[in-house]
């Protein structure tokens, strides 16, 4: 805190005691020329003023003594605004270097913050993005099975459809062999009949025209030469 100096030359003295303007004006000369000494005590004040009493210049000296005392309080006025002043400075800087520091903290949190906040958005897009991998793979997995099945079913019903026709097939062929096993049956019996009769009408003719009867044939060597006629 800056304080203002008082110059008032009556500090310090009797009230109503005014110093003429050339004292003053010669004394803040001297002062200027001279360093002053302040007088820390009443001892030294008075024995000030004793010895300019008893000076052959007493008056003089008087006055110059009262006006030394009316500049002192200023001097230390002046002392003790430089001192807060040297004070306020150093809480100003005390003050500036604390923002400072707590400006570079809040800068590094900042900092930290982004970086968290970068970490976290960069694994919940990867987190995503494996998600997404997952789902698709599912996806191809569920349709490649589908397929799959599909074509399983068309392959056992496509199998299923072979097997019934062959088995049609081999059982129209089984049919067609019993029918001609019983054609060939049937015309091993009427070949049989046939050559049965034919002996008999043979005997039959034989005496009445004094020839010998044809040697019968066989049944069975009928029925194979009926058999290779029908082969052929």
């Amino acid at each position: 805190m800056a304080h203002t100096m008082n110059l008032d030359p009556r500090q310090g003295t009797l009230d109503g005691f005014e110093l003429p303007a050339e004292a003053l004006s010669s004394l803040r000369e001297r002062e200027e020329k001279e360093p002053t000494r302040p007088v820390s005590d009443a001892g030294d004040s008075i024995a000030i003023e004793e010895a300019a009493a008893k000076s052959p210049s007493g008056a003089s000296s008087r006055r110059q003594a009262i006006a030394r005392k009316s500049v002192e309080p200023a001097a230390r006025g002046a002392n003790v605004a430089e001192a807060a002043d040297a004070s306020s400075q150093r809480a100003y800087d005390a003050l500036t270097q604390s923002v400072a520091a707590l400006q570079a903290a809040l800068v590094d949190e900042r900092r930290a913050a982004d970086e968290s906040r970068r970490g976290i958005r960069q694994l919940v897009v990867a987190a995503l993005a494996i998600l997404l991998v997952v789902g698709v793979l599912s996806v191809v997995q569920t349709v490649v099975a589908v397929r799959a099945s599909e074509a399983s079913a068309a392959a056992e019903q496509k199998t299923a459809t072979l097997l019934r026709a062959q088995q049609t097939e081999l059982a129209t062929f089984v049919d067609a062999a019993s029918a001609a096993s019983a054609d060939i049956r049937d015309a091993a019996d009427s070949l049989d009949g046939k050559q049965s009769v034919q002996p008999a009408r043979a005997s039959a003719a034989a005496p009445s025209a004094g020839k010998h009867p044809p040697r019968p044939t066989h049944p069975r060597k009928t029925a194979e030469k009926a058999r290779g006629s029908n082969a052929y």
